[in-house]
């Protein structure tokens, strides 16, 4: 099972297996806008959907606190590609 908490003092989303970090997802805010800059999968955790619910924890975070997404992360932008139900939280 994997789990995925904010850890904000940190700026970044981060996601475990069994207590192990799986991956992290680096951000900051500016202003009203979450900043995703980097995705990172451990090697060992590839291919268990760990960046994707790194994504889905992040861009769910920004709809629950009414903010706009600048997705500088390569991955991130991927992801919102294939879930359109985020698009609408990309920055004009």
């Amino acid at each position: 099972m994997i789990t995925v908490v904010n850890n904000q003092s940190e700026q970044r989303f981060e996601a475990t297996i069994e207590g192990e970090t799986a991956g992290t997802l680096d951000y900051f805010l500016d202003g009203r806008v979450l900043v995703t800059t980097h995705t990172v999968v451990s090697h060992d955790f590839e291919g268990r959907g760990v960046g994707s619910q790194l994504a889905a924890a992040a861009l769910s975070d920004a709809q629950t606190n009414g903010w706009l997404v600048r997705p500088e992360c390569s991955f991130i932008s991927h992801y919102i590609v294939k879930h359109p139900e985020f698009a609408d939280l990309l920055e004009s």
